[in-house]
Formats: C-alpha cells, structure tokens, sequence
C-alpha cells in the first residue's frame, strides 16, 4: 500500500501494483492533467485513477460541489457522445466526512466497454476531484479497489 498527501491537506491510499503516471503515460492515456493532481495506473488490472483539485475563484464561489459535478457530466456527455456514453444518477457519498457528489459512466474505447466514476468534494474553498477508469471485464474487482480507496481518504 502507498500513502501520500496532497495538497497538504489530503490523505490517500492506493494498493500495490499502482504507480504514479508520468507525462507521457498520461498522453498516452488520453489524460489531460492541467492543474495540480497525481494520476496513478495499473497496467495489470487496466485501471486508471486520477485526482485533481482547485481553488474556488470568485466566479464560482456560488457553486457547490454538487453543481460542479453535474457541469462535469454534462461537459463528459459533450465530449464522448459518439462513444456510447452512458451515465447513472448524480449520487451523494462521504469521502472523509466531506461530502462528495458524482455519477457512474460507461463507454466505448478501442473496442472495450470502460466503466467509471467521478466525484466532486468541497473542502475549504478547494474543490477536489476523483476519477476512475477501468475495463468492464472486470467490473466487481475493480470497484473493491476503488471503493477502497475512496475509504482510505482523510484530511488533515
């Protein structure tokens, strides 16, 4: 298991097998990371986990975490529309004792359905996001993981 903290306030743990991405693995992943965040893989498992975070800028001081979840689907939705997206219902869960709101995805890529699921917490005026990516062949074991390491979150 690998700890680490991020952005100074954000504790998270990731199993063995993972490791951090580095620029052009995350180019090759189709991985835009424009902003402070760690990506990490699995090769073996076909599975990626990406977080990211911002400070709130004045414009946005009047969105939550729950309107920013629901732009980020709509903005997803735009963007693999010829991919057979598919979503689930925006969903509340505790990451930590904040409060995190996301949504399930499923889609088409290089012939493999990929399944996964992105969050939005609040904390302070930080928003932090959480995403997951992993082959559907391997849905059950997959989400063990992620759930996993959602559990694991803590902040200091």
């Amino acid at each position: 298991m690998e700890n680490i903290l991020l952005n100074k306030e954000l504790y998270f743990t990731y199993p063995d097998g993972f490791h951090q991405m580095d620029a052009a693995e995350c180019k090759q992943n189709n991985l835009n990371q424009d902003g402070p965040g760690i990506s990490i893989i699995d090769p073996d498992r076909h599975i990626i986990v990406s977080i990211g975070w911002r400070k709130t800028a004045l414009g946005s001081m009047m969105m939550d975490a729950d309107g920013v979840a629901k732009n980020m689907e709509a903005s997803m939705s735009r963007m693999m529309k010829g991919a057979g997206y598919q979503k689930s219902e925006l969903v509340q869960r505790d990451l930590g004792g904040q409060n995190a709101y996301g949504f399930d995805f499923s889609y088409e890529a290089q012939g493999e359905t990929i399944y996964g699921s992105s969050y939005v917490a609040e904390k302070g005026k930080t928003f932090y996001y959480f995403n997951f990516y992993g082959s559907m062949n391997r849905k059950e074991e997959n989400e063990q993981l992620w759930n996993g390491m959602l559990n694991s979150i803590k902040w200091g």
